[in-house]
């Protein structure tokens, strides 16, 4: 189906006015805010209809309070303005009033009536334009699409709204010049690419098809059913896994444009759906500033939105701000106990601190929730291996292989955990499984590459280690993990400070990503360069003051450093305590050991090495010997120094 019969993207630039109509609490700021053809604006006044007022019982009351309103304020306009200007404009804002609620048989004749009062006004033809879309009327669209692009000829949406009618009309020369002109005026959301890639597909040039259609795709987002039409030109040009490829990331999401008018308009939507669908697009769109303050909204008119709470949890994820994330999450959860979702997301937020065994219970309560929800049991598997339950990870993967064998994502994690255990060949048969079954699965057939290369390497073969590394970057050149595992393969070559600075990049290009500002650091301290370790650490804490593992390594680095210049007893006392109290395990434990001895408190730090020792015996049956050699070393009066060779 043509963009046309579909609502335009609601675009976020602010608009000027001249007049503006009053309507209700609200003012309806739109206007001509790109040049027009204006003129006297239409001789005469005809008789004017309001037409019937629509049912409105259905909706929420403020709703019902603002079209009552607007209506109440343009009737007194006509029963005592003259000026036709006036009257038009009162007319269209009503009209497109109703059109934002989807009152259409209410909205046209109004619309007609501003056009025919304001013929020199691209607004009303524009939004008459939009309502045929809806309609499903593509010849009056065009007529309406032509006349809104000819009095607004720098208006994007127009010329883009006149080349979809023309298309769906088989007009295809009228379709390529009002795309043509759509380009022209810098379409930042590749439509106008979309539109000439189809056109080009019906006349059988699907290289060029395929170069615009790639452009168009960078400008979307995921899911777009721009993928649908590459993987038919990548068919035409016989490249088969190419189309598997795309149509398997097609997720029918429309093609979306920037439209200024509607925006404008949709901005006045008072009911709750409409609010709540803002917020979506806004996350959608990369906004999570705005989509914030949208949920909030929903969320002061009613206090148990369950979905408001949600979404604004992940707004706040989006922006790197995890424990309150986790809060709303939560919140969401208590006002819904069967909200499959969030019980998933909270899952997934735990598992990413390292949490694993309360992020094993969120998805569980998923699994009862949705039993047949096969993602939700990868994640738990996953939740599994990373607590040491090998043999029960594998045995959830290998019943969601059973239910689904293309499932990538499970495959992947089953090769993942062969590796993990020691079992090289099962680990390589499900990897290569992957590769054989799955030509669509970008993401899992670069990974599955990414741990072939880490199994050749764990065996000594650099070469194949080396092809695997690079046909995975072939696929996802831009994947950090395979960037992270290029700056590793030069760490164990021994090239340190070379893997620091491509781990600079990495954390330029992906500063709300912690896992890079561990590995940048790690690389420094491995390097040699303990301050400069401690500088990017300190620069990354900035940035994510709550991630609990670089709080861990810059306590463990203040304690610990061989560099006197870095260590700082005391602030590593202070900063090991509070991430042993936000999670306590054997190495946040021994961390606080560490820097008890820094800063002169030997007796402290044997009894903390003490009690990681005993919990130590308990756990694992014996203590490591390097822990009982360091608590020595507090006994006598000395602190540990290289921690990184220090580690059990």
């Amino acid at each position: 189906m043509s963009p046309a019969a579909e609502p335009p993207l609601r675009g976020t630039s602010p608009l000027t006015t001249g007049f503006a109509l009053r309507l209700g609490v609200a003012a309806f700021l739109i206007a001509a805010t790109v040049v027009t053809a204006q003129g006297d604006g239409g001789s005469g006044n005809g008789s004017l209809d309001l037409a019937p007022e629509p049912v409105l019982e259905n909706f929420e009351p403020s709703v019902q309070e603002q079209l009552r309103s607007a209506r109440e304020v343009v009737a007194g306009i006509l029963a005592t303005e003259g000026d036709p200007e006036k009257r038009g404009d009162a007319l269209g804002q009503l009209a497109a009033l109703y059109l934002l609620y989807d009152f259409m048989d209410t909205a046209e004749p109004l619309l007609l009536q501003a056009r025919r009062l304001q013929p020199n006004d691209f607004r009303w033809p524009y939004f008459l334009a939009l309502l045929y879309s809806f309609a499903g009327d593509p010849e009056a669209g065009l007529e309406n699409a032509r006349r809104s692009a000819e009095l607004a000829p720098d208006h994007l949406a127009s010329h883009l709204r006149r080349g979809d009618f023309a298309y769906e009309l088989g007009l295809e020369d009228e379709a390529r010049r009002a795309y043509e002109r759509a380009r022209e005026l810098d379409d930042p959301s590749g439509a106008a690419l979309y539109g000439l890639a189809r056109l080009a597909l019906d006349e059988g040039e699907a290289q060029a098809a395929v170069g615009m259609l790639e452009q168009a795709l960078e400008r979307q987002p995921p899911g777009s059913v721009i993928h649908y039409h590459l993987g038919v030109a990548h068919r035409a040009l016989g490249d088969r896994e190419r189309a598997r490829a795309a149509f398997a990331a097609n997720q029918n999401e429309r093609v979306i444009f920037p439209d200024v008018l509607w925006d404008s308009l949709s901005t006045l939507n008072r009911s709750r759906e409409a609010i709540f669908s803002r917020g979506v697009e806004a996350l959608e769109r990369g906004q999570p500033d705005l989509a914030l303050e949208t949920f909030g909204e929903l969320i002061a008119k009613n206090p148990d939105d369950a979905e408001a709470h949600y979404n604004v949890g992940m707004s706040l994820l989006e922006l790197g701000r995890k424990d309150e994330a986790e809060e709303a999450i939560r919140r969401a959860i208590e006002l819904r106990d069967d909200y499959r979702d969030a019980y998933y997301n909270l899952g997934l937020v735990l598992g990413q601190r390292g949490d694993y065994g309360e992020s094993e219970q969120q998805f569980r309560r998923v699994l009862e929730i949705d039993p047949e929800d096969l993602s939700n049991r990868v994640q738990l598997a996953n939740a599994l291996a990373e607590q040491g339950e090998i043999e029960d990870a594998v045995a959830m993967l290998d019943e969601v292989l059973e239910a689904d064998p293309a499932m990538a994502e499970a495959r992947l994690l089953l090769g993942v955990v062969h590796a993990r255990r020691g079992a090289a060949e099962a680990a390589r048969e499900q990897l290569h499984r992957i590769l054989a079954l799955a030509p669509g699965a970008v993401s899992e057939r670069a990974e599955a590459h990414y741990h072939l290369a880490q199994i050749a390497d764990r065996e000594g073969d650099a070469e194949a280690a080396r092809e695997e590394l690079l046909r995975a970057a072939e696929l996802e050149p831009e994947v950090l993990s395979l960037r992270q595992s290029l700056a590793a393969e030069l760490g164990r070559r021994g090239e340190l400070m070379a893997a620091a600075k491509l781990f600079e990049s990495i954390v330029a290009d992906r500063p709300e990503d912690p896992r890079a500002h561990l590995s940048r650091a790690m690389a420094y301290l491995l390097g040699g360069d303990e301050m400069a370790a401690l500088t990017a650490l300190e620069r990354s804490l900035e940035r994510h003051p709550e991630e609990l593992v670089l709080r861990h390594l810059t306590a463990r680095l203040l304690a610990t450093a061989e560099s006197e210049a870095v260590r700082d007893g005391p602030r590593a006392v202070e900063m090991a305590l509070a991430v042993f109290e936000q999670q306590q395990t054997l190495d946040h434990g021994e961390t606080v050991a560490m820097a008890l001895a820094e800063a002169g408190r030997f007796a402290e730090a044997v009894s903390w090495q003490q009690r990681v020792l005993d919990f130590e015996s308990r756990e694992q049956g014996r203590a490591s010997p390097g822990r009982v050699e360091r608590m020595e070393r507090y006994g006598s009066g000395q602190a540990v120094r290289a921690p990184w060779r220090a580690r059990p």
